[in-house]
């Protein structure tokens, strides 16, 4: 031991190669992020589409248990709506807030299912854009308006 020092041959990472490290994983959180985003909207959407087309069976169901007629009320589908006794909870688009519902609108001959995003300012979103009115026509299926 020459001049009071020791000679330490440690083992470790250098300043540069932890920057380094740290700007490829920044690099890659940027670019996988979006990616994720987009799918977490496609799983809400699907989920929504779904929860519509469910609802629409209920009311096929209803038509078949009261002689082949819909019902011819327009009303949010909650606790009190025409349909609760086909289901056992109420079903609540993912996008929306816990007090919107999904409304059912009927015509003479038809109906259509509504999300309940498309009277808020939630929006379901796309990679083609913010869909503005989401509904299901059981004639045309769901129909997005962009």
């Amino acid at each position: 031991m020459k001049g009071g020092y020791k000679n330490f041959h440690t083992k470790g990472f250098t300043l540069l190669e932890l920057m380094i490290v740290i700007a490829i994983i920044s690099i890659l959180a940027m670019v996988l992020i979006p990616y994720f985003t987009n799918a977490r909207n496609q799983a809400k959407l699907t989920s929504c589409k779904s929860a519509m087309r469910n609802i629409s069976t209920m009311v096929e169901n209803y038509s078949v248990d009261n002689n082949d007629k819909y019902p011819n009320t327009d009303f949010q589908v909650t606790t009190s709506s025409p349909l609760k006794d086909y289901y056992t909870s109420i079903i609540r688009c993912p996008v929306s807030k816990d007090e919107y519902y999904y409304y059912y609108l009927s015509n003479s001959n038809s109906y259509q299912i509504y999300c309940p995003t498309s009277i808020l300012t939630l929006k379901h979103k796309t990679q083609r854009g913010i869909i503005q009115k989401l509904y299901f026509d059981p004639k045309e299926g769901t129909k997005e308006e962009y």
